[in-house]
């Protein structure tokens, strides 16, 4: 039987890592002390100077639901709400939701 919980928080750390790769000043993400995503929606945040991304990370696929749940969070123009959904021997599949 498959861990669902330590399957999308190995997903999240897989893109935290990727994230590792550009100059972002401060990164977080949820970890096994703590089970509230940000929003309740996102898994992962970074900033740098000029954005704030939020990203929520799913394992191959979700439903509209998901879009429709991100969409409705008001945030400023400075930030980006994304879904990166990771499907199986294929890496990310990244949207950002406006």
């Amino acid at each position: 039987m498959i861990n669902k919980i330590k399957k999308g928080y190995r997903k999240e750390k897989i893109a935290f890592d990727e994230l590792a790769n550009y100059p972002y000043r401060w990164k977080t993400m949820r970890n096994k002390w703590c089970n509230l995503d940000l929003f309740r929606e996102f898994d992962v945040m970074v900033a740098n100077d000029k954005e704030l991304r939020f990203i929520q990370v799913k394992s191959n696929g979700c439903g509209n639901d998901v879009r429709e749940r991100i969409k409705a969070i008001k945030l400023p123009k400075c930030c980006k709400k994304e879904l990166w959904i990771w499907k199986d021997n294929k890496g990310w599949s990244k949207e950002i939701i406006k």
